[in-house]
């Protein structure tokens, strides 16, 4: 029976990776426009909103995964963003290296150390799961862009337009791999 359930475990398992290799092997080139939307809805889901009680108007990700950072400073790029204006800092549980992940964090995004602010430390309750699953564990970065009221409610704007386009009645998107991409 276990012999059954291991090679069950390693054909789906198998499955599951070659469907993945298939899949992104069908996402050869992102287009402007394409990054532009892909930038918006990860900035949408991921970044901080401002609100009337408490106005934050500037940009401000965080995440943890390493692809979506770089598709997120790709959008910047292409906003016209420049490098000096980015600060980070690394969020993460205070058991951590945290040393070893604002360099891993500085390498990957390409900003200096010294625009790293104070990390944000905080302490997984005794037992939990979730500490330090990953290795290597880098916790998260957020990216800070200065002087970015304006950009924000550009961004802002963008993302009720797609939200208004999808709450019109008879909106269509056009299908994947369309000419009209």
């Amino acid at each position: 029976m276990a012999e059954a359930r291991a090679s069950l475990h390693v054909r789906l398992s198998d499955e599951r990776h070659q469907l993945t290799r298939e899949a992104k092997g069908q996402i050869t080139t992102v287009s402007d426009a394409e990054l532009f939307f892909i930038g918006v809805a990860l900035y949408w889901a991921e970044g901080q909103k401002d609100k009337e009680y408490a106005r934050r108007e500037c940009i401000s990700f965080v995440n943890s995964d390493p692809q979506m950072i770089r598709v997120f400073l790709r959008w910047l790029d292409m906003l016209g963003v420049s490098a000096d204006r980015l600060r980070c800092s690394v969020h993460i549980q205070a058991q951590a290296d945290v040393e070893e992940a604002t360099r891993f964090w500085s390498e990957l995004t390409g900003v200096p150390r010294h625009r790293f602010w104070k990390p944000g430390l905080s302490k997984a309750p005794v037992g939990s799961p979730r500490l330090l699953r990953a290795v290597p564990y880098a916790g998260c970065l957020r990216i800070y862009v200065t002087n970015s009221a304006r950009l924000y409610r550009q961004v802002e704007g963008w993302w009720r337009g797609i939200g208004a386009w999808a709450e019109a009645p008879g909106s269509e998107a056009a299908p994947v791999g369309s000419d009209s991409q």
